[in-house]
């Protein structure tokens, strides 16, 4: 059933008395979730957010779009956590549906934003439409608006025609995904081993036990998130992502999930070291598991999780041995852990409390985090900051914004982290944030031509 069609239907079903507030209209429809991301840009119907956990290790396979916007809620600086959870539980549990939902994430600190901007210092959207495809194709919906303006039928079966035609085949056929060429304007290698150098004397000093130094490549001629994100689809262990506003949009595939909880139970894992993928997979994953530098980067992010939730009131515990993590350029080690809370705790409670965490920061995290602000040159922003969703009750879900780039008019941002901790060979590490860049500069590059690809620049 056609969207236009399934609205018909559920707005003569809809009530028709007065109300205040925001109103749920729920339904099924057919829709290519698909075909509707790689038409929508900030022209056609404003903000959008992807999440898409289908190929995730840790959380419940979804693919959900949204578009548009029922209500927003943004907060800045060092209280956008509290901020945020306060105005989110305030309207959530007014909605009073536990499937709407709020999409959004957290800068990486409370400091400048650079070119993330547009994301603020906190940035949640409840979707006007939210589409969600189960594993037999249907999709369900939900369209969330002021009471007044369900009444207006007219309008938002214009709307739902026009998402229709987005998504069908016809509607595609102007639009062909075009493979384009993209080039590095700055590479991002001296900036980065200039840090890590850095961070190598102030372990050594012991100052320092482990940062977190992150590489960023600017890329001319990026193509809009429409066109990347498609290119994003089924990597492997990784959650999908996309949030765009005002021209701008964060992007990635993150292997790497902060916390899954469900108002009892919190999930989470840590997720540190790492091995680039070259094709020899049994012999590279050897050598990852019994590599001293790694196994204790990995169980510095690892005590250091399992601190913060205890002290949170979570009484959790964490798998006995590191697991293997598999992705198209790269091998990680993981950790999972599970927890109960013993407190009434909020999903933002959680996340404010754990990160960073060493996997995005370091240890100490305060001596970690000014050595950051001190040789890193370009703002984080949203990177390696939480992403996720929020429902009534404080339930929700979140990633870690990495192995992403930010999005805008004709640039983007490509970002990638390495640890550093006693032992680290500058080299290794330029060649491990290469690696991760990979990802990204597939998705945006273009196919072969006179240039040099991205990935050669990068000596990957």
């Amino acid at each position: 059933m056609s969207l236009e069609r399934a609205m018909t239907r559920a707005l003569t079903d809809a009530p028709l008395e007065r109300r205040e507030g925001l109103t749920v209209v729920a339904f099924e429809c057919s829709l290519d979730l698909e075909g509707l991301v790689a038409h929508l840009t900030p022209q056609t119907f404003g903000s959008l957010v992807l999440w898409d956990t289908r190929a995730s290790e840790m959380l419940a396979g979804e693919f959900t779009v949204g578009i548009g916007t029922a209500h927003e809620v943004v907060a800045s600086g060092a209280g956008r956590f509290a901020e945020t959870r306060d105005a989110l539980a305030r309207v959530l549990d007014n909605v009073g549906d536990p499937r709407v939902r709020a999409f959004g994430g957290f800068a990486f600190d409370g400091g400048s934003l650079g070119d993330f901007e547009p994301f603020r210092h906190a940035r949640f959207v409840i979707p006007r439409w939210t589409f969600s495809e189960r594993a037999d194709g249907t999709v369900t919906g939900l369209l969330v608006a002021q009471a007044a303006a369900i009444q207006e039928r007219g309008r938002l079966l214009l709307e739902a025609r026009a998402l229709d035609l987005a998504a069908s085949p016809k509607g595609r056929k102007s639009r062909m995904m075009r493979r384009r060429s993209v080039s590095l304007a700055d590479d991002g290698a001296s900036a980065f081993r200039a840090g890590v150098e850095a961070a190598v004397v102030a372990i050594e000093a012991f100052d320092l036990e482990k940062v977190v130094l992150a590489r960023v490549a600017r890329v001319r001629h990026a193509p809009a998130a429409n066109e990347v994100l498609p290119r994003l689809s089924g990597a492997a262990g990784c959650v999908r992502f996309g949030f765009q506003v005002e021209g701008a949009a964060f992007v990635g595939a993150t292997p790497e999930t902060l916390l899954s909880f469900d108002g009892r139970v919190v999930r989470t894992e840590a997720v540190a070291g790492t091995e680039p993928r070259r094709g020899a997979d049994l012999a590279e994953a050897s050598r990852l598991l019994l590599r001293d530098k790694d196994r204790r980067e990995h169980a510095l992010v690892v005590a250091s999780i399992l601190r913060d939730l205890q002290g949170l009131g979570v009484d959790v515990v964490a798998a006995d041995e590191p697991r293997l993590r598999t992705l198209t350029h790269l091998h990680h080690l993981v950790t999972p852990m599970v927890g109960t809370i013993t407190a009434n705790l909020h999903v933002i409670d959680l996340v404010a409390g754990m990160h960073p965490t060493p996997a995005m920061g370091g240890v100490p995290r305060k001596q970690a985090l000014a050595f950051v602000h001190a040789h890193e040159t370009v703002a984080r922003g949203h990177y390696a900051a939480p992403i996720g969703w929020v429902a009534a009750g404080g339930k929700g879900d979140f990633v870690v914004g990495i192995r992403s780039a930010l999005l805008l008019p004709e640039s983007a941002l490509l970002f990638a982290g390495a640890g550093i901790v006693r032992g680290s060979i500058p080299e290794l590490e330029l060649a491990e944030t290469g690696a991760k860049l990979k990802t990204m500069l597939s998705a945006l590059s273009a196919g072969p031509g006179p240039r040099r690809q991205p990935e050669d620049e990068l000596g990957v």
